[in-house]
Parts: structure tokens; sequence; C-alpha cells
């Protein structure tokens, strides 16, 4: 089972850590420092810890020496230059005590967090999942999970087992693809909101967080101990606790536009690396399959909310429609999860020109008569129904907002919808529900995200901006080679979809996990 959220856990880690050692005692920061640990490339390292006040403290690592102070508080850093993939390296401090950390790499470090389907376990996933921990066998890929008992390890079929799903497929899809060691550091807790995970200085400045006793309880135990490490990006898989069913919940669907909109720029000043790639999973079906055109959906209002993020810089979405489950809240097909966020990372973060990491993304229409036409993005390869049929899920409305089913066509990068029960449309839905009928993908059998044509949207233009390659803060950091010529959502070198695209009553569950978070 998923564990409960404790709002005070960083704090009774950090107490439970400074109870073992004694005063005088130097240490590494935070919770990440150890054997097997991956420090970013390309990219400026602080190193950190704690010591008696005023002590010296020198740290060497790969060739470089760097000495630093600690202040009053005992509290010391120093940065280690940018360096190349590599390792395996010994980092060493010495001040009045000496520490050495062994077998540590260089390579790329992500975050995953999020909820339960961000921290549930390839072991807890089961079936498909499980066989795939049994066979793992990838020494670059290092995994520290903040949960359980907090050491890097190297992923063998032993540490995949606890490994999260999500993260697990990302990261290996990764390494496979950019041949250098990847660390994944998880901190995710299942059954939280979005504002639990907003960071702590956020809070305290919105009044609307009055009263609200557990907003940036998520951020302040499991990612102020990670900060200031030195990362490459953040992956997040969340939203399942925002679906409340109207506006008097607290965490309602009806905020989260705004709630993540405070969350992605707060991590990045909180950390203080600039905007760095922050890639998020769009939620997948699930309830009742769709039958008829709805009005009301927590779960469309949240997928919405999620879209609009885009809106921010560097950031790329992993639409998962066809990945859901009707029946459980914890889909076990994880797999896909993952290569769609590695697509994403490709793509925006390594700025890989041969990746198509998204699915169609609605940019704009214009009423022609008696039809409209939508304007579509990340449709260079065209637009087409799954399997080749008519596209469906589309619903369209005149001025009295009665929603009908309606005929869609595909035509270059648009969509042309009608229907004879509506003469004079003037808005359009897709896939617009809990569990929605859908079809839509592109070339590349990514599919369409989910979306209505009122309301705020994408500024025209800014979905289809070019993977905002990394610049000099981000590391500087330069195409690898390795890839074939066209990677598509199954990761296969052709255009074809991965499987799990059609009405979404998903993949059941080999063990429950319960039906709600």
């Amino acid at each position: 089972m998923m564990r409960p959220f404790n709002a005070g856990l960083g704090i009774l880690i950090a107490l439970n850590l400074a109870a073992s050692r004694p005063a005088h005692a130097l240490s590494f920061g935070g919770l990440c420092f150890g054997d097997h640990m991956v420090l970013q490339r390309n990219m400026s390292v602080p190193v950190w810890g704690n010591a008696l006040p005023n002590e010296t403290v020198t740290v060497t690592f790969n060739g470089q020496t760097r000495q630093g102070k600690a202040g009053a508080d005992g509290k010391w850093m120093v940065r280690l230059d940018p360096m190349p993939a590599g390792g395996p390296f010994i980092l060493r401090a010495r001040g009045l005590d000496s520490l050495v950390l062994k077998d540590v790499m260089v390579g790329e470090v992500w975050v995953g967090s999020g909820q339960s389907n961000m921290e549930g376990t390839l072991e807890a996933m089961g079936g498909a999942n499980l066989d795939s921990a049994r066979a793992a066998d990838v020494p670059d890929l290092r995994v520290f999970t903040m949960w359980g008992d907090k050491t890097w390890r190297r992923c063998d079929s032993t540490a995949a087992k606890s490994t999260s799903a999500t993260a697990y497929f990302f990261a290996k899809n990764l390494q496979a693809a950019l041949k250098i060691p990847v660390g994944m550091i998880v901190s995710a807790v299942g059954g939280t909101a979005v504002e639990q995970w907003i960071d702590t200085a956020t809070v305290h400045a919105d009044a609307s967080f009055k009263g609200d006793s557990l907003a940036g309880g998520g951020f302040q135990s499991m990612i102020t101990p990670i900060i200031p490490m030195a990362i490459r990006g953040v992956i997040w898989y969340q939203g399942e606790s925002n679906t409340g069913s109207d506006s008097t919940v607290r965490w309602s669907y009806l905020n989260y536009r705004r709630r993540f909109g405070q969350l992605i720029p707060g991590w990045r000043k909180a950390w203080g690396q600039g905007d760095f790639p922050f890639l998020f999973v769009q939620l997948p079906e699930h309830h009742a399959l769709q039958t008829a055109p709805v009005e009301i959906s927590p779960f469309a209002e949240v997928r919405e909310g999620q879209r609009l993020n885009l809106s921010q810089p560097n950031t790329a979405m992993a639409v998962t429609l066809g990945l859901g489950d009707a029946l459980d809240i914890h889909p076990r097909n994880k797999a896909p999860v993952g290569k769609r966020l590695s697509l994403c990372a490709l793509g925006l973060a390594y700025g890989r020109a041969d990746v198509t990491y998204s699915g169609p993304l609605y940019e704009s229409m214009k009423v022609e008569g008696g039809v409209i036409r939508l304007r579509f993005r990340f449709a260079e390869s065209g637009l087409m129904a799954q399997g080749g049929g008519k596209l469906a899920g589309f619903s369209i409305a005149g001025a009295d907002r009665k929603w009908v089913w309606a005929d869609a066509v595909a035509r270059g990068d648009t969509v042309i919808v009608s229907s004879a029960q509506v003469p004079a449309p003037v808005e359009v839905r897709y896939a617009w529900a809990d569990n929605p009928v859908f079809n839509l993908q592109n070339g590349a059998g990514l599919p369409a995200s989910p979306f209505r044509t009122s309301g705020p949207q994408l500024p025209v233009g800014l979905a289809a901006r070019p993977s905002a390659r990394p610049s000099v803060r981000h590391g500087g950091l330069r195409p690898v080679g390795g890839l074939p010529e066209r990677i598509d959502a199954s990761g296969r070198a052709r255009k074809v979809s991965d499987g799990s695209m059609g009405r979404g009553n998903g993949i059941q569950a080999d063990r429950p996990l319960g039906s709600r978070q």
C-alpha cells in the first residue's frame, strides 16, 4: 500500500540524523549524499554539510580540490566546477574528521515527485512491472528514494523492486538513449494534493492558504532536504487528490491550474538553478466510460489545469490517455508512462530534434460557416485516428450550449468538426470526461491532450516552440548521439502507436491498492 502522508517526516528524519552523530562530527548536508550517488554533469555542483563553527573543510573529487569554512551555524558549502559524465570517483571531505563516499558517478540527475502513481514501486504495481524488476541490471542507473533506508542503489533486480515504477521506466529509457550514468531521486507521497507540494515561501505569501495547515508540508518534508542538489530537472505525476467534487472541497479541481502554476516557479526559485525542465504527466482516464457529452468532469478540469501550465517556460507534458483504469486509481501499465516522460526529456531537456515528444496540442479555432476548424501544434507528422478509423471523442455546441457528438475529419494540422444538429456552432470539446472517448493522435503515435475551445488557452505558437534547448545556465548541454532517426511513442524507429490508445478500461490490477488515494 502507499504510505500515508506525514507532514513532519522531514523534520523527524533531520532530528534522528542529528541525534545519531556527535555534535562535533563533520557531515554532508541534506539526505542525498552517499556511496553510489550521481552528481550532475556540465553544471556547477554544490557540496555542503555541517561541521564545527568556523571549521575549515576541504573537498576533493575527480581532480578538483575546494576549500570552505563553516559559518557560525556550522554550515559549509563548496562548489565543484562543471564536469563531463564519467566515474566511478571518490568524494572526500576533510576537516577535524574525514568523510569518504565511494563509487560516485557524474551524469544526469532527475527528481521524481508527486503522489502514489509516482511513488508506487515496480513490486507494488506487479505484473509486467515486477517482471521488469526481476530482469533489471542497469549499473549506470542509480536510485535514491526518500522512503526506506534512504541510500543510493545501483539498479539491479533487488533495488528495482523498491523503485518507483514510473521513475524507473523514465530513467531506464533515458540512460539507454544517453548512454551515461543517470541518477533518480524519488520523493513522492501517496494521497497528497498539489497544495501540499507548493514551496513554503509561496504558501506564506498567499493569504488564500490561511488556515490550511497542510499546505507546503510535502515540500518542506520531502523536497527541502534535496535542495540545493544540482539536478537536470523534475518529473511530476500528481493530480488525483485534487479531483474533489465541488468548490467546497479544500483541494478542489477548480483551483488546480492556479496551484500548479504556483508550484513550478516556486520550486525553481527555491532551488536557485534557473528554469530547469519540469516534465509532468497529464492524468489518464478513470471512472465509468463516457457515453454522452458531459458538462462537469473533475478529471477533465485537472487535465486542463495541467495543459495550460505548458505556458510556463521549459515545461513538457506526457499525455497518458489510454494508460488508465476505470476501476483503479493506480493503473498498472507504467512502462509507457515512463517512455512518454523520457521522450519529453529527450526533446525538451536535451534538444533532440529527431524526437517527437508531445501529442497534438489544441492551439486555435475558426468558425467556417457550419463547421469549426481546429488547429493543432505537434502535428507536423499529420493528425489521424488511432487504428485508422474515424475520429471520435469530439462534441460540439451552439450558443444554447446543448452538446452533441460531432463528426470530425483530419486535414493536415487541422481537424474540421461539425454536426447536422448544430447548424451554427460556437464551441468544441475533445475527450472531455473523467473517462472519455478519444482516438486523435499524431504520426508519432502520441495521443492528443483533451481540451475545450472556451476559456483560457495557451498563447498561439507557444506550444510549438522548439524544445527550449538548454542554455549555459542549464548546464550548456550538447546533444548526445545514439538515437535512431525517429523515435515514437513505442520507442521504435517507425511511426506507430504504442497500442495503448482506445476507450480506456485500462490494465486491471494484479493486487488492489485501493480505489482512492
